[in-house]
């Protein structure tokens, strides 16, 4: 008799216990119930889901209670209510003999049965029925084949749903695994197996109550962890140093060979305005370009960047008396730093801040017309700025950015203007970014950059306000 096959799931570590029943008008259930949540709220093996909402739910069928339960459909709906993987059911028979004690986990689906057992005891103490269970338990979570499951990818280093309480621990070696299918054997009418895909290998770095940091250093037949891949602790564990890894996968993606590429394409406005006395003269017109960003980590805090723009745009009067009602301009944009990031609450969760300085310049070419103060002219010097981002809803977060140059230096190629008495330069965008897959995402925002010259009789301002949009890849 061969085995059906099915996709298997990343949820089994996650329990929820229905309601238990009985033939007695739940006067042993109750109890039983009482006693099966509270080692499961204790246990190690899955993460107990609450089911407050479905008790007073299942309330409602008090009287029919066990027919209900039966359900594959309400099985799945108490599953996709608690985003459960291993739905328990318990049913509890009693005689003049003793009672009947039936178990069966499910799968999220409400109908993959993974577990079955069937035994009758001879007297109904709640304490005895409740180890029972708990032994019966005890012997499935051995089934399950694995630990915990990876819920973000950074380059080599992974993110898992396990850590403290599951007993991780420092430098202990961890496999991903790529789930498969399940196997449904016909007439046990249950889940037998479970086949996988060997990724990588790696060790803990880092743990945390609830989850851990690992750096994977082995690689297996070209394949990448990505979210949702199982994770099996060693548990007979050596420490491994990171540096001594002598992979050279693992060496392609250490901390310093990673990073993130993005490149945009920019449409906005460009506005150049002289401002001679109290005499206006500006040009505006719409502007069009790229821009390649990018940034390079350092390790999971110190990272250094590039950005390069390059722009073009016609631009016509707007306002004022001008010698040249038409004129275009090439803006562009270099820059070179480097920054700190702020981890409040790890590297994939909650809120994340950088601080960076580094060297900018925009230049800005422009036909040479004198009589109208307007030539060709670059701002640079060194830059300082503040990137703030948040999770906004799923895999997707919004940022601000804010820089300025600090004692901002003013160049021309014609002596016009002569030499400034100040400068400045700033730079606000706000935006999103939404990951596609870990390694590519999509990028939008909005960006306004201001540069300034003041001279003894004339100031003369580069404005740009722009939209940009594009791609981003991890390498």
């Amino acid at each position: 008799m061969g085995l059906q096959e099915a996709q298997a799931s990343s949820r089994m570590r996650k329990c929820l216990l229905l309601p238990i029943t009985d033939n007695i008008g739940g006067a042993v259930a109750f109890d039983v119930f009482k006693g099966v949540e509270r080692r499961l709220k204790n246990g190690r093996w899955c993460y107990y889901q609450s089911n407050s909402d479905l008790i007073n739910i299942f309330s409602n069928y008090r009287k029919n209670l066990e027919t209900y339960l039966q359900s594959s459909e309400v099985i799945g709906l108490a599953a996709e209510r608690t985003g459960s993987g291993s739905i328990i059911r318990v049913n509890l028979v009693s005689d003049v003999k003793g009672v009947w004690i039936e178990l069966d986990v499910f799968g999220e689906n409400g109908r993959d049965r993974y577990f079955h057992e069937k035994t009758k005891i001879e007297n109904e103490q709640t304490e005895l029925i409740v180890q029972t269970i708990d032994n019966w338990l005890e012997v499935y979570s051995k089934k399950i084949p694995f630990d915990g499951t990876v819920i973000s990818v950074l380059g080599n280093q992974v993110t898992i749903d396990i850590g403290k309480a599951s007993l991780v621990k420092d430098g202990m070696g961890i496999e991903i695994k790529r789930p498969g299918d399940k196997k449904y054997h016909p007439l046990l009418k249950e889940i037998v197996e479970w086949d996988s895909q060997k990724v990588a290998e790696g060790n803990i770095q880092k743990v945390s109550e609830f989850q851990a940091f690992a750096v994977l250093t082995v690689y297996f037949d070209n394949l990448k962890p990505q979210k949702g891949d199982w994770v099996v602790l060693k548990k007979n564990f050596e420490r491994m140093r990171i540096d001594e890894t002598t992979s050279s996968e693992a060496r392609a993606n250490s901390f310093g060979k990673l990073g993130v590429a993005d490149l945009s394409i920019i449409l906005g406005k460009s506005d150049v305005t002289s401002v001679v006395g109290d005499e206006n003269k500006g040009l505006s017109g719409l502007q069009y370009g790229v821009a390649l960003g990018i940034n390079l980590w350092i390790t999971r805090n110190y990272w250094v960047a590039t950005e390069l723009a390059k722009s073009i745009s016609s631009v016509s009067k707007s306002e004022g008396d001008l010698e040249k009602n038409d004129n275009s301009t090439d803006p562009s944009v270099f820059k070179l730093y480097g920054g700190y990031k702020f981890l409040p609450l790890g590297f994939f969760y909650g809120p994340q801040l950088d601080l960076y300085a580094g060297y900018s310049s925009y230049s800005y070419g422009l036909s040479k017309v004198p009589a109208d103060g307007m030539i060709k002219s670059r701002y640079n010097g060194i830059m300082v700025g503040f990137n703030a981002n948040a999770p906004l809803v799923a895999n997707t977060r919004a940022f601000l950015q804010l820089e300025a140059i600090i004692g901002t230096k003013y160049a021309e190629d014609s002596h016009v203007h002569g030499t400034e008495k100040s400068a400045s330069s700033y730079q606000i965008e706000a935006g999103a970014n939404y990951s596609i897959s870990p390694i590519l995402g999509f990028k939008g925002s909005i960006e306004f950059i201001s540069n300034k010259a003041t001279f003894a009789d004339t100031e003369l301002y580069f404005k740009e306000t722009l939209l940009k949009a594009g791609v981003s890849y991890q390498f």
